[in-house]
């Protein structure tokens, strides 16, 4: 009977090892894609498009430095506010005073989604 309860306790202290890690990169309970020109009235993703950008700011390669360059959009997360410049492609996370610079296929199809997006609100 006690090795059950070793076992037990051994398997119970391993548990949180296994779980899911930590995804810096959050959505907010709220708005989320903003224009960086106006900044007041949320630009409406689908929630696969919102996942999408979101698991592309916890995968990618981030460098501990702002990239110069003008933010079309904001991304606001639980706890960063992420800009982003379509034409390079680049996410800076203001928070984090990092950032990264996503593939060209990534950036077509972000910037796709953003101008979708766009076009839907404005009908």
């Amino acid at each position: 009977m006690k090795k059950y309860f070793v076992f037990l306790f051994v398997f119970l202290s391993l548990l949180p090892l296994c779980g899911c890690a930590e995804r810096t990169y959050e959505l907010a309970w709220d708005g989320f894609c903003y224009t960086a020109e106006t900044y007041e009235q949320p630009v409406e993703l689908d929630p696969k498009d919102k996942n999408y950008i979101i698991d592309i700011l916890n995968n990618a390669t981030w460098v501990n430095d702002l990239a110069k360059c003008p933010a079309d959009f904001v991304f606001v997360t639980q706890r960063q506010r992420v800009n982003y410049n379509c034409e390079s492609g680049v996410f800076n996370d203001i928070t984090g005073g990092r950032s990264t610079t996503v593939s060209e296929a990534d950036r077509l199809k972000i910037n796709t989604i953003l101008k979708n997006a766009i076009a839907d609100s404005e009908k």
